[in-house]
C-alpha cells in the first residue's frame, strides 16, 4: 500500500448493516435501488445517516461518510 493509501477499519456493526442494505434495498425498475423501505427514506445517504450513531464509531461525520459511500 503507497503512503497515500491507508485502509478503513469497518466494524462488526458496520459490515452487518452493510450486508442488510444489499439484501434488502429496494429494487427500483429504471434505476438504481433504493434503501429498503422499513427505514423511511429516498436516498442512500439518509439511511447510512440513520446509523451514524450505532455504527460510527467515534467518528465525526465526514469521516464516517468518507468510509462507507
Amino acid at each position: 500500500m503507497g503512503e497515500q493509501e491507508q485502509r478503513i477499519k469497518r466494524s462488526f456493526s458496520m459490515l452487518i448493516v452493510a450486508y442488510y442494505f444489499s439484501r434488502c434495498g429496494q429494487r427500483v425498475t429504471g434505476r438504481r435501488s433504493a434503501p429498503p423501505a422499513n427505514l423511511g427514506v429516498k436516498y442512500w445517504f439518509d439511511a447510512y445517516d440513520l446509523l451514524f450513531d450505532a455504527i460510527g464509531d467515534g467518528r465525526t461525520l465526514d469521516p464516517y461518510h468518507n468510509s462507507i459511500y
